[in-house]
């Protein structure tokens, strides 16, 4: 790790755990700025870059804040309109994950993502269009795990299935609608699936991210859960033989024990200590290097991505199913089938992947390698 990154994860140790903030004297704030911003933690850094940076970090922080304020009113509305109409909900990630931070709102807000029964997706859909939320437009916002709306500005996300981990999942999840719980900020209160099936969430979001491009945001959200709801008792209780059965104990351990090796999560939990050391130092470098979603490597994060999913899914495979999922034309045209292998290699060139060649192509082809391996040691292949 270079030394912005080394900073970065003292000030998070120091925010988050309240230990001792060592940085070193050549540090370089404006990096560590922008490597916050990428690894979409600024906010809980924000005290420790506030007086080295400036007026720059001041304006960036409150757009952190208003964001998650204004997305917070926009829950409690959505949350008001289901109730009133009988339909059981549950707040995914998001605020069911910054309920565990020592300051929500210093988490950086996306969509609001919510779960509802499956059978009552259609009464959800006409609930939502009749008040206003308007259907997204684009593809990858609409696919057979949720539908994406936005209103006034704010996105949400609902789910009628989460994870591509399958049905069996899903069907887990939706088990949680029988004991929900309620949960409040600000004297606010909004429902969140119960502590099992919210902890898997963040498990399955990570494992999903791990594939394309997992950063700190999701490692301190599992984090903080662990810290407050995963003792020894819990895990062995209940957590791990859930985590066992979805194929995700492994991560489970392995991302617990880097956190403590690197974040500042207390050692007092003993059932991560199992764990591989030098593959959670591995992992911890494949986080670093790709940011929140892949955002620092841009273009290169793609050839990663791609090469990492040739070697899970074979060549062919991955370009038939990717060009399934990205093409348009093939969603109102199902004949064009056999040509979405073609569509999807002519989608790369577009989207300017030929543009490196070269060292950084055989670096991103190498970097690949090392990720497939950390998955498969993951057992999340």
């Amino acid at each position: 790790m270079n030394t912005s990154e080394q900073t970065l994860l003292s000030l998070l140790r120091s925010s988050l755990f309240h230990t001792s903030e060592v940085t070193p004297n050549n540090t370089d704030w404006n990096k560590v700025l922008q490597e916050a911003q990428q690894q979409a933690v600024l906010g809980l850094v924000s005290d420790a870059i506030q007086e080295k940076v400036g007026p720059l970090h001041t304006d960036i922080y409150y757009g952190i804040i208003s964001n998650s304020i204004r997305n917070f009113h926009a829950q409690s509305e959505l949350v008001q309109l289901f109730s009133n109409a009988g339909i059981p909900i549950g707040i995914l990630k998001g605020f069911a994950a910054a309920i565990y931070y020592p300051v929500p709102f210093n988490r950086t807000m996306g969509d609001i993502d919510f779960l509802v029964p499956r059978d009552r997706l259609e009464a959800c859909k006409e609930l939502m269009v009749n008040n206003g939320y308007i259907v997204c437009p684009h593809q990858d916002e609409i696919n057979d795990r949720h539908i994406g709306y936005s209103k006034n500005g704010v996105k949400f996300e609902l789910h009628y299935n989460f994870s591509q981990i399958g049905k069996e999942f899903d069907n887990f999840l939706t088990e949680g609608f029988e004991c929900i719980e309620t949960k409040c900020i600000d004297n606010r209160c909004f429902p969140v699936l119960p502590r099992l099936q919210n902890g898997m969430v963040l498990l399955a979001h990570m494992a999903s991210h791990l594939k394309s491009g997992l950063g700190l945001r999701q490692v301190v959200d599992w984090m903080m859960f662990v810290d407050k709801e995963i003792d020894d008792v819990f895990w062995q209780s209940e957590f791990q033989e859930t985590a066992k059965r979805f194929n995700l104990e492994t991560l489970a351990i392995s991302v617990t024990r880097m956190c403590q090796l690197h974040l500042g999560l207390s050692e007092k939990i003993t059932w991560p200590s199992d764990a591989d050391e030098k593959l959670c130092n591995r992992l911890l470098s494949t986080i670093m290097r790709s940011g929140n979603f892949g955002m620092k490597q841009g273009a290169g994060q793609k050839i990663e991505t791609v090469s990492t999913e040739i070697q899970r899914r074979g060549l062919f495979r991955y370009l038939q199913y990717a060009g399934e999922n990205n093409w348009k034309a093939y969603k109102k045209h199902r004949w064009l089938k056999p040509f979405c292998w073609a569509y999807q290699i002519c989608r790369y060139f577009r989207q300017g992947i030929s543009a490196r060649r070269g060292k950084k192509m055989l670096l991103d082809v190498e970097q690949s390698k090392e990720r497939y391996k950390v998955l498969k040691e993951l057992n999340i292949v």
